[in-house]
């Protein structure tokens, strides 16, 4: 009976520390991301000052970053960051698109050398979150965490990066490429 009474309490012990963990991740998953994922605490019709129609937010604080989701065709448009109060007009950034895209109308068409680089990395990494965007070098990368991410560090480039160290972060800075320290 002991025996019994103690298997009993192992497997409600560790399914409600289950329970707990998952409820405790859910929860800062949806506090981090609430802001961006609930339509009603976004604000409407929101044009960043480079243009970006907003679509969508990402979490950043003060500011905002935001993409567009271009109606009927491939690609998305990331605003980069936009800090409080900043109006200073910039031209539209890029359209990043999926490498799944590639061959559709609408999206540009690649060269010989290029497409070559793009299947390559594709073989390794797969399509899922492979994006491309002409800057006007191609930049491949991986977009793991959603395409306009603005997490610091932003996504390795996943062609001609040979030390590792170029990066893009469209959530922050979509048009140009960056460089880690050493």
């Amino acid at each position: 009976m002991a025996n019994k009474d103690r298997n009993y309490f192992e497997r409600v012990t560790a399914a409600s520390v289950c329970v707990m963990l998952g409820a405790l991740r859910l929860g800062c998953n949806v506090q981090h991301y609430k802001i961006a994922l609930d339509p009603s605490r976004q604000p409407r019709g929101v044009i960043a000052p480079n243009g970006v129609h907003c679509t969508g937010f990402m979490v950043s604080n003060p500011g905002y970053s935001c993409y567009e989701i271009i109606a009927g065709r491939p690609g998305v448009r990331c605003s980069g960051y936009v800090a409080p109060g900043s109006n200073t007009a910039l031209p539209r950034p890029p359209v990043i698109y999926s490498v799944r895209e590639i061959g559709n109308a609408g999206v540009p068409r690649l060269t010989s050398v290029q497409l070559r680089a793009v299947r390559n990395i594709e073989r390794g990494f797969g399509s899922k979150y492979l994006h491309f965007v002409l800057l006007p070098e191609l930049v491949v990368f991986n977009a793991t965490r959603g395409v306009c991410a603005n997490w610091a560090g932003g996504y390795p480039m996943l062609n001609d990066n040979p030390d590792g160290r170029r990066f893009y972060e469209p959530g922050d800075n979509p048009y140009t490429t960056g460089t880690a320290p050493d």
